[in-house]
């Protein structure tokens, strides 16, 4: 008799283990090659491990264990065991599984009582999500309708607005924000993005919104506290930045993240927000829009709005929003006044863990990058 070992893939490069979450065919049973035979929960998603191998299937793994990747969830068998011998599916006995640990966290977050989920089996971070929606859209029909007029246009909300939707709601739900404004003065700035940008054939055009992923993200390694997430037992500050930036597209209002953006030059920044853009507008945007930032930027490239408000994400500290560059009469140094090149930047953050004094040493540290922008020859 032939034994093959189901192990642990390694499915999200970042990943170093997942939760056992459902073992999707019973222990003893025949399995073809591709079947999925275990559901595993990484830190993205639910994710099927299909049988390699035709034979019998042996378990060992728990439901709800944590594994690391490579680790053991059990084995086919080329022949069936004897008569009884035991093939049941591991359980932990010192108490029962509900809910994979993710699913959990999510929903001690935005209060879902785990019980009022009807699930057979155990309870994934997908089934919590669906609960979520409920509630959102629960809240919304709560709302009054106006009397509304026979010729008046009822638009249904499409999916990428019910999303955005629910991060407005938990935003305002869970975070203590408030906010600084202040400004930075990009003449000497605008130039120079336009110098570097004619270097890289490969691109048109580098953005305030690439100088500003880029300058943000270097700033995170020196204020740590803005890169972190607050949890019910502490303040986890990232050790990677990976930063978000909004994009509008048709009117729809999406978050590209990049993924250790401090290690990248800016026209790396340039490139991949460019292929983020286009991939969202050719509907395969997915997996960046889905990945979880660490922070957030965005930019209002309109010369009429010179600050912006803009929420925080969930599980973010904060939020810097860079207003339209407009020309500005401003008094210089030698007390005499000229014209400059002026945008608004504004900072929300979350008052719960981080007070005004750091927050106004952060915006003013990124003020201080934009103004001379570093690190920039490297394109």
């Amino acid at each position: 008799m032939t034994t093959t070992t189901i192990i642990v893939p390694q499915i999200n490069v970042n990943d170093t283990s997942v939760f056992v979450v459902e073992w999707l065919v019973d222990a003893g049973s025949k399995v073809e090659v591709g079947d999925p035979v275990v559901a595993v929960e990484t830190s993205k998603s639910v994710v099927e491990v299909e049988a390699e191998t035709v034979g019998y299937l042996r378990c060992e793994a728990e439901i709800g264990e944590e594994l690391e990747i490579g680790a053991t969830l059990g084995w086919i068998d080329s022949q069936a065991k004897g008569a009884g011998q035991d093939n049941a599916v591991p359980t932990k006995s010192s108490q029962k599984i509900k809910a994979t640990a993710k699913a959990q966290q999510l929903a001690d977050e935005n209060g879902i009582e785990l019980a009022a989920i009807t699930k057979r089996g155990i309870i994934t971070e997908k089934d919590v999500m669906r609960a979520i929606e409920q509630q959102t859209s629960q809240v919304s029909q709560t709302l009054d309708n106006p009397e509304l007029n026979s010729t008046d246009i009822i638009i249904p909300l499409n999916a990428v607005q019910k999303s955005a939707m629910r991060v407005v709601l938990r935003s305002t739900q869970e975070q203590a924000a408030t906010f600084m404004l202040g400004e930075v003065d990009v003449t000497n700035t605008l130039p120079k993005l336009k110098e570097i940008s004619t270097k890289d054939r490969s691109i048109s055009n580098y953005t305030m919104a690439d100088l500003l992923l880029h300058q943000a993200a270097r700033t995170l390694k020196e204020f740590p506290r803005f890169n972190a997430t607050l949890m019910a037992g502490g303040i986890v500050e990232h050790s990677s930045v990976d930063v978000g930036v909004t994009m509008e597209i048709e009117e729809q209002l999406y978050m590209g993240v990049l993924q250790n953006t401090d290690q990248l030059t800016i026209g790396e920044i340039a490139k991949k927000r460019m292929a983020i853009l286009l991939n969202i507008m050719r509907g395969k945007g997915h997996e960046a829009v889905s990945q979880r930032g660490t922070f957030s930027v965005t930019v209002l490239d309109q010369p009429e709005v010179h600050h912006q408000v803009p929420i925080i994400f969930p599980d973010q500290a904060g939020i810097i929003g860079l207003g339209g560059v407009r020309r500005e009469v401003r008094v210089g140094p030698d007390d005499k006044p000229s014209v400059r090149m002026v945008a608004g930047l504004s900072l929300s953050y979350d008052h719960r863990f981080i007070n005004g004094h750091y927050a106004a040493r952060f915006l003013k540290a990124i003020s201080a990058r934009l103004v001379e922008p570093q690190g920039m020859n490297n394109v």
